[in-house]
């Protein structure tokens, strides 16, 4: 499916970074392959409410800067969409549905809303590296209903 909407070199890069031993084998579920989310950001990630852009990476990799984006709920879910649909806006989105996330780095807690610009960090790329640009952009077109969702573990917690 990928093949349709992606050039192939795209392709080839996801899967050598999901699939170090080849694509027969499992996926890479190592700490490269994770990001640590609060709780209720975790259970909204693996049910697809919103998804994570990758922006850029330091130079020295320790850090990662991603945008946030809630994904529209549907009012009518259909078995088959027109591929010429135009989606629905995430602009100024501050929750999906009734559920929200709160940002805890400013006193306030403000809703996070969508566009909005967050820093993942680690202080050692050994024990705690951060996901690559290539993997984070797989998981953003990968959306976590196919199956893939990160796990908690390093870095800032949304």
């Amino acid at each position: 499916m990928l093949r349709n909407f992606w050039p192939q070199e795209k392709i080839a890069t996801w899967e050598a970074v999901l699939f170090l031993d080849g694509l027969e084998q499992n996926g890479n579920d190592s700490t490269v392959s994770l990001i640590s989310l609060s709780p209720d950001a975790h259970v909204y990630w693996n049910k697809g409410q919103f998804a994570l852009k990758p922006i850029s990476a330091s130079a020295d990799s320790k850090t990662l800067t991603v945008q946030f984006f809630w994904q529209a709920k549907q009012s009518v879910v259909m078995p088959k969409t027109n591929l010429a649909t135009i989606p629905l806006s995430t602009r100024d989105l501050d929750r999906y549905g009734n559920n929200a996330l709160y940002d805890g780095s400013q006193n306030n807690y403000p809703k996070i809303e969508s566009g909005q610009l967050f820093e993942i960090t680690t202080d050692n790329l050994e024990v705690r590296p951060l996901p690559g640009i290539a993997l984070l952009e797989n998981v953003m077109v990968s959306p976590a209903s196919y199956g893939y969702g990160w796990r908690s573990r390093c870095g800032r917690r949304l």
